[in-house]
């Protein structure tokens, strides 16, 4: 699940605008989760993932928000460090694990949506 936005889900964005946001990255939007709260989620799923799948490979498939703090993870970048990692459509990020090696083969691959 996408980062929880809590009352602005579902507002229209003239409406969202005017929604008070969180100043501090521990803070909450009403009723949704903080940005802390969402990388500690995000960085969870993705040791489970790891740890338990029994495959040398694993696709992950998720939104922008998601995919940002998987490489944030993957790359251990501390929690107070807010690098985006843009996704277009259907982008793919080729990642490897190479025992304490970390490589990044390529970050949003869009080619096959433009039949390449």
């Amino acid at each position: 699940m996408e980062h929880n936005n809590g009352i602005q889900a579902g507002v229209p964005f003239k409406e969202a605008a005017a929604i008070k946001m969180p100043v501090h990255p521990h803070e909450r939007i009403e009723q949704g989760e903080s940005v802390l709260e969402f990388r500690m989620r995000i960085e969870i799923a993705f040791s489970k993932i790891l740890a338990e799948s029994k495959f040398e490979r694993i696709a992950i498939i998720a939104h922008g928000g998601v995919i940002t703090n998987l490489l944030r993870s993957f790359l251990k970048l501390s929690v107070d460090d807010f690098q985006w990692f843009l996704t277009g459509d259907t982008g793919i990020h080729l990642l490897e694990l190479r025992g304490e090696s970390r490589i990044i083969h390529f970050l949003n691959d869009t080619l096959h949506v433009k039949g390449q």
